[in-house]
């Protein structure tokens, strides 16, 4: 809708919303600074690959990360292919807009939902849960690939999401020592994203080449291969209720 008024207001609104951003950040009065000084002459360098092997040494963080790696490298790339497909089929500019709309409708439901869902069932079973629940919402858009049935897909996918990101992510933020936190954080949200940048040339490369429809229905597999990884993981998969483990690292 702002494109369609003109090309700069979108990124407009942006700024405005960054500044919004940056007046709640600066209203913060807790003391947020490291427990620990930091050591005079280390590089950032440094600090990442102290992150980086903190994280290759714990079997749960390297499952964990190798399958948001992996997942945003496919769920980007399903994504891609969904808008070439539109876009190819000479959708109107609005309805492909209101697919976006209808994802950002769900992420924001599934915020809301997140902390029912995250107090009431164990960690690791609601992440396993999550993981196997965003295949169904994909398949339908191996047949169609109008705006109604990808904003219906993206929606249902993204009401699921935010509650796995939180209470995983939680966790892990839990049993990360408070002196590695921004180390680990920063190396973690490094190679999670590191594959992003891929998504549209797998994606790109499986329409050209197959179609949309078996570009769409070997994401689809791939996103059942990465549900099996996180199943298979018993690190993941045994996490208990935020209460329980809560109060196992209260005793520590």
């Amino acid at each position: 809708m702002l494109y369609a008024v003109t090309r700069w207001l979108p990124f407009a609104a942006d700024a405005v919303t960054f500044a919004v951003s940056f007046f709640t950040l600066s209203r913060l009065r807790t003391d947020l600074s490291a427990p620990h000084r930091r050591e005079p002459g280390r590089s950032l360098r440094q600090d990442l690959v102290e992150g980086l092997r903190f994280i290759a040494r714990r079997p749960f963080f390297r499952a964990l990360l190798t399958w948001a790696a992996l997942a945003n490298l496919v769920s980007n790339a399903v994504f891609f292919v969904a808008l070439l497909r539109m876009i190819e089929a000479g959708f109107h500019p609005t309805e492909i807009g209101l697919v976006s709309t209808a994802a950002g409708i769900g992420g924001i439901l599934g915020a809301l939902a997140a902390p029912y869902l995250i107090d009431r069932l164990a960690t690791g079973r609601l992440t396993v849960l999550v993981a196997w629940g965003l295949v169904p919402p994909l398949v339908p858009m191996i047949w169609w690939d109008s705006p109604l049935a990808v904003g219906a897909c993206v929606f249902t996918l993204l009401l699921l999401n935010p509650a796995g990101n939180a209470g995983i992510g939680a966790y892990r933020i839990a049993v990360t020592p408070d002196e590695l936190q921004g180390r680990v954080s920063a190396a973690s949200q490094f190679v999670s994203m590191s594959m992003m940048p891929l998504a549209p040339v797998l994606g790109g490369l499986l329409l050209e080449r197959f179609g949309g429809a078996v570009a769409v229905a070997a994401l689809v597999l791939a996103t059942a291969g990465l549900a099996v990884l996180v199943t298979a993981s018993g690190s993941i998969r045994s996490v208990p209720r935020p209460s329980q483990w809560q109060a196992g690292l209260a005793l520590r």
